[in-house]
């Protein structure tokens, strides 16, 4: 006696085990569209600016305002040029402040902030290791490193950059003895041109 197996094949042709494996890749693809999309519109929302002004979690500005406490000192206009590791490199201003409101942790009674811009005319990106070869001379002769550097160490072609080199102070000193050092002997006197 031959047996014979029942295979159900609709109208076009295709068995319902495999009706059933079209359908559930069709679905995980539905699904993971919408995901990717939800995904898409959360980023937009939140690493946007401006697209989440309603909460004002985002700011318009490039750079937030600075709150200083005890301001001892401010040497404005002091313009002085030097030129380091082929960057040329404008100090634009010092201050001096018991603390800064963007220094997270401080490790000094004082901080001295020097403002700089930094400016690579070369075809290269060039780098400037200003940690190590940045020191602030005071009055008395003592030195001090970098204890935060805001602007990139390494210059990209034909950009300009602006920010600070943060010295840490244990005591207020007058700005205008100070000396910017750079390396092994390229020197900036603080004081208005």
């Amino acid at each position: 006696m031959e047996h014979h197996s029942k295979i159900d094949i609709d109208i076009d042709g295709e068995s319902e085990p495999a009706q059933a494996r079209r359908g559930l890749g069709l679905t995980l693809g539905l699904l993971m569209v919408l995901t990717l999309g939800f995904l898409a519109l959360i980023m937009t929302y939140r690493y946007f600016p401006g697209v989440n002004a309603i909460l004002d979690t985002t700011s318009e500005s490039a750079t937030p305002t600075v709150v200083t406490t005890n301001l001892i000192g401010t040497i404005p206009n002091i313009n002085q040029r030097v030129t380091v590791n082929g960057i040329q490199i404008t100090v634009l201003q010092a201050q001096e402040a018991e603390k800064f409101s963007d220094i997270r942790k401080h490790l000094s009674a004082y901080t001295v902030r020097v403002y700089i811009k930094t400016q690579n005319n070369g075809q290269q990106p060039i780098g400037v290791p200003f940690t190590e070869q940045t020191q602030l001379i005071f009055p008395d002769g003592r030195t001090a490193r970098p204890q935060m550097i805001s602007v990139n160490p390494i210059a990209m072609p034909n950009t300009t950059q602006q920010g600070y080199i943060d010295f840490p102070s244990a005591k207020p000193v007058p700005l205008s003895g100070l000396v910017l050092l750079f390396g092994n002997n390229t020197t900036v006197q603080l004081q208005t041109q």
